[in-house]
């Protein structure tokens, strides 16, 4: 009985360059995912994320470069014969087909020499719905089902022609937070069970922080920086990638001599690794300690509970930071505070 597992491919992008009229997509792109890893594509609207997985699914053609899956070139192979699935943010299933006649339509639609026996079908069809744990919804109608299952069945319909690559793009943006969250933890282990390679398109961080081995940060149709999510917050590439990934206070400073220096002295100098000149601190706000000084140039505007500690909203020095009390001071709302940074990630802009 099969679920939907294939050989694990890898994929090389290499150049890949879209343009539309005047308009470039994308730029030299290059990439290379290793079979069954899950990368996942990060960067803000328009930055080129969706070309670069059309491109790889065969819907859109690249004007230069290449892509390769499996080992093999895919210049000139229709999106039919790149034994890919793809599943989208808008679910495209069949209204007028249950869930199982929609997991079973790849099936259905091949040439026959190629098309399994009925009864190969359904064993393969309902083998997927108890893997993506919805079997006792096979009869029902899309409008019948949740945003959540119906995500379900989409990803069990991608799986049913046992591709060697899945593309998601933006596959829970249709949905609530907190199915969006259940929903994406569920996918990793399932993609994990299957062994897929699988490439994932998000403009949510926390989606791609949470369920890739990988991130590639894209901006204006460049990849900026690919790395794991804790490379890309420990060692951001530059200003763009530190500020947008993870949680962080911006704090204008100049360089030099090794030493960063705060206008108004809003925080004491803190040695860094830059070059000299004018500079951006990225402090996240458990880096950023504040203790009760009546000197201070911060005054605490908020105090609320954030895991097992207490997360402050301080202000002053025309700049309103996320902060947290230093170890053992008692801090309130409306006093006033000094600040330090314990560690920051200065770069250059």
């Amino acid at each position: 009985m099969s679920t939907g597992r294939s050989e694990a491919v890898g994929v090389e992008v290499a150049g890949v360059t879209r343009r539309y009229g005047e308009a470039e997509a994308l730029s030299g792109v290059s990439l290379s995912v290793a079979p069954g890893e899950f990368v996942a594509l990060l960067g803000p609207s328009g930055s080129g994320k969706t070309t670069l997985l059309r491109i790889l699914g065969g819907l859109e053609h690249a004007d230069a470069g290449t892509v390769a899956i499996g080992g093999r070139d895919m210049a000139g192979v229709a999106a039919r014969h790149r034994g890919v699935g793809f599943v989208f943010q808008s679910y495209a299933l069949f209204r007028h087909m249950d869930v199982f006649s929609n997991v079973a339509f790849g099936l259905r639609v091949r040439p026959r020499a190629r098309r399994p026996a009925a009864a190969e079908v359904a064993s393969r069809v309902r083998a997927l719905l108890a893997l993506v744990q919805i079997p006792e919804m096979e009869r029902r109608y899309p409008d019948q089902l949740s945003g959540g299952q119906r995500q379900r069945v989409a990803l069990a319909r991608a799986l049913a022609i046992e591709p060697s690559l899945l593309l998601l793009d933006e596959p829970f943006g249709a949905l609530d937070a907190q199915v969006r969250k259940e929903l994406r933890l569920w996918l990793r282990g399932l993609q994990e069970r299957v062994g897929i390679t699988t490439i994932l398109v998000t403009h949510d961080q926390d989606e791609a922080m949470e369920v890739a081995d990988r991130v590639a940060v894209m901006r204006r149709g460049r990849i900026v920086q690919a790395g794991t999510p804790e490379t890309l917050l420990e060692n951001p590439a530059d200003a763009f990638v530190a500020g947008f990934l993870g949680e962080a206070n911006r704090i204008p400073c100049a360089v030099a001599a090794g030493v960063a220096r705060f206008a108004d002295d809003a925080l004491p100098p803190l040695p860094v690794r830059a070059p000299d000149g004018a500079a951006t601190a990225f402090v996240r706000p458990h880096e950023l300690a504040a203790r009760p000084d009546p000197g201070g140039a911060f005054t605490v505007r908020a105090v609320r509970p954030a895991g097992a500690g207490t997360r402050l909203v301080v202000s002053g020095a025309g700049l309103s930071l996320d902060a947290v009390p230093e170890a053992g001071a008692a801090v309130r709302r409306g006093d006033t505070v000094s600040l330090r940074a314990v560690a920051a990630r200065v770069l250059p802009g």
